[in-house]
């Protein structure tokens, strides 16, 4: 009874928003700004996690937070199969609510981190009522019956505009077509000519081939400070930036284990010792015992071999800075107590002023790249002064990144290290090969239309 008055309470307030929602989609005129409109001013009217807009005959159009969507990410490849399975979803009705279990069942079983434990899909109808795509929300907590009514009248109001600024763009093209044909024959011919001279001319013109990616100024060769062996973090003495010297202590793992098993082995190497001494009293009136004492000897060396590994553990429990620099580390408190695995990495040791740019780029923007090639680095910090330098490496497989996307792996040197500092961030233009205007032109269009066709 709390939520349906609480639903009573706020619908007015819903219903004052939807009315300006709808009036500002019947004020656009451009598709795009009417689809960003939906999927992200609708939280006004309901909260959500994200939502996702497709067409029948696009795809994903559009989704919240994001510019554009990638199509070749997985999660909106996903997302695209979840759309064309709603065929076999009423058409009839309003909304949909869907389940972990009903996508089960589609063979669509959601990763946890793209889907919210409540989702719902409305549809989108032409003017004859049939379906020409559909809108997805998906959030943690349950829909509610209000809100379900309320978002259901603005999808619905919205598909309306949408058809409408569609139809206007389409007509927009036509009269333009019109115009270009009702204009003065006389005035195209004088200059026909010359138009096509200067753009042939035009598509035979060299440039610079370039692609962007997303880049980073990282150490040069650092020295890359792992765990030596299995253990837990117990002190760490040093602090993130601090420059050290070379043999300087970073960092410590927990002895008290290693000690408990010194002290054990040392108990037990005594009591093998004490009745080594007797079983040699015993041996002289009774022969019987020799194979006892060989026995022993060999318990004895293998104790004294166990405390010497124990012992060499022991030494690589403080871990000193192989080199001199400046340390690499996140925040010294997390690392404590904190058990680690033997190859971990726990901190880096950089040397001053030398540094680099790491770089990733997306498999689209792929060129052909030559070591030495010209780069050019635009720091978010300081985007008027461009840094120069020369590429020194690029990545020959395709590596997974945080977003779920695929990146290769670019290193490139820098003219001039004073300019930049460890870990600003940035743009990096790559420079490639001379090329003509029109292959620098159609060369995304015509990448997009073999992978669209399939040769």
């Amino acid at each position: 009874m709390t939520n349906q008055n609480q639903e009573r309470q706020l619908a007015p307030e819903k219903l004052a928003a939807l009315l300006q929602l709808q009036r500002r989609a019947r004020d656009l005129s451009e598709c795009p700004a009417l689809e960003f409109l939906l999927v992200n001013e609708s939280q006004r009217l309901v909260s959500y996690r994200q939502a996702a807009l497709w067409f029948k005959n696009s795809g994903v159009k559009s989704h919240s937070g994001l510019v554009e969507p990638d199509k070749n990410s997985p999660y909106i490849q996903y997302l695209s199969k979840v759309f064309r399975a709603f065929s076999t979803l009423d058409t009839d009705a309003p909304f949909h609510r869907l389940s972990i279990a009903l996508l089960s069942e589609w063979g669509l079983k959601p990763d946890p981190e793209w889907f919210a434990a409540q989702t719902v899909a409305l549809p989108l109808r032409a003017a004859g009522r049939s379906i020409i795509g559909w809108v997805l929300l998906t959030r943690d907590e349950y829909w509610g019956d209000t809100e379900l009514g309320i978002l259901s009248e603005w999808v619905s109001s919205w598909s309306a505009s949408y058809q409408l600024a569609y139809a206007h763009s389409q007509t927009s093209v036509k009269k333009q077509i019109l115009a270009l044909g009702e204009s003065s024959w006389t005035r195209w011919r004088l200059f026909r000519w010359l138009s096509v001279v200067s753009i042939v001319a035009l598509l035979f013109v060299p440039v610079r081939l370039t692609v962007l990616a997303t880049a980073e100024v990282v150490p040069l060769n650092p020295q890359v400070i792992r765990a030596p062996m299995d253990g837990v973090v117990a002190d760490i003495f040093v602090q993130p930036n601090e420059e050290i010297t070379a043999d300087a202590r970073l960092y410590s793992l927990d002895k008290r284990e290693l000690e408990s098993q010194v002290k054990i082995a040392s108990r037990e190497l005594d009591s093998l010792n004490v009745e080594f001494r007797q079983v040699s009293q015993q041996v002289l009136t009774d022969p019987r015992l020799r194979p006892r004492i060989r026995l022993l000897e060999g318990q004895i060396a293998e104790k004294q071999a166990e405390i010497a590994y124990i012992d060499e553990l022991l030494n690589r429990t403080d871990i000193n800075s192989p080199t001199s620099g400046i340390v690499l580390l996140d925040d010294p408190s997390e690392w404590l107590g904190r058990p680690v695995q033997t190859g971990e990495k726990i901190m880096v040791v950089a040397q001053p002023g030398q540094v680099e740019i790491e770089a990733w780029l997306s498999p689209t923007d792929l060129i052909e790249l030559q070591p030495e090639n010209e780069v050019t680095l635009f720091l978010n910090s300081q985007p008027l002064n461009p840094v120069p330098g020369k590429l020194r490496y690029l990545g020959h497989e395709a590596l997974p990144r945080n977003e779920g996307t695929l990146a290769y792996r670019i290193r490139a040197s820098i003219t001039d290290t004073t300019l930049v500092r460890l870990g600003a961030q940035g743009t990096l233009k790559i420079a490639g090969d001379q090329v003509s205007v029109a292959y620098w032109v159609l060369r995304r269009p015509l990448a997009a239309l073999r992978s669209w066709v399939g040769f």
